[in-house]
C-alpha cells in the first residue's frame, strides 16, 4: 500500500493472509490506517521508514512481519499508533543511522497500546549499536536495551530513549 499524496484510510474490512507493504512519500512519513473492527488479516506487514501504522480498528500481523522505523531528530520517527487493537508480532527494526544523540533524546515509536506477542523482537538494522537484548519480564514489560547501551526500548510506553554519556 502506497501513501504518496497523503493519508491512506483502509475503512473496509481486510482479510485473508497475503503480505503487505506499507510505504509512504519519499520525502513526508505518510500514515496508513486500518480503521475496520472486524479485520481477520493475518499476513506478514512490512512497514517502511516512509510510512507510520495506524491502528483504529483491529490489526493481527504476522510472526514475520518488519516493522522498520527510522528515528531523526529527537522526538521525529515514523511509528507505530492509533487507538484500536494491535497484536504486535515480528521484528521492530530500529535504523539509527539518522539519530544524531543528544543527552534525554526519546521517541515515541509505539504511542498504541498493543498486545505484544512473546517472540517479538527489535533489532538494529544498521548494526549501529550491536543489536538489542530483551531484559527480563513477560512480553509488554520488557526493556530492550542496545548492546553498546547506549539506547533503551520500552515495550510498556513504547519509546525509544538514548540513555548513553556523549564524549565531550
Amino acid at each position: 500500500l502506497f501513501a504518496d499524496n497523503g493519508t491512506l484510510v483502509m475503512s473496509a474490512k481486510v482479510t485473508g493472509i497475503g503480505d503487505l507493504t506499507l510505504n509512504g512519500n519519499a520525502t513526508v512519513i505518510q500514515q496508513v490506517q486500518f480503521n475496520n473492527a472486524g479485520n481477520t488479516w493475518t499476513g506478514n506487514l512490512t512497514v517502511n521508514p516512509t510510512a507510520s501504522l495506524v491502528v483504529n480498528g483491529t490489526l493481527n500481523p504476522g510472526t514475520a512481519s518488519v516493522y522498520n522505523l527510522r528515528p531523526g531528530a529527537p522526538g521525529v520517527s515514523n511509528s507505530i499508533g492509533g487507538s484500536g487493537t494491535l497484536a504486535l508480532a515480528g521484528t521492530l527494526d530500529l535504523d539509527l543511522s539518522t539519530v544524531a544523540p543528544s543527552t534525554g533524546a526519546s521517541w515515541n515509536l509505539v504511542t498504541i497500546i498493543p498486545t505484544y506477542n512473546s517472540a517479538f523482537t527489535v533489532a538494529d538494522s544498521a548494526s549501529l549499536v550491536g543489536g538489542f537484548t530483551a531484559g527480563a519480564g513477560a512480553a509488554g514489560s520488557r526493556t530492550w536495551t542496545s548492546g553498546n547501551g547506549d539506547y533503551e526500548f520500552s515495550e510498556s510506553t513504547g519509546v525509544l530513549s538514548f540513555v548513553g554519556t556523549l564524549s565531550g
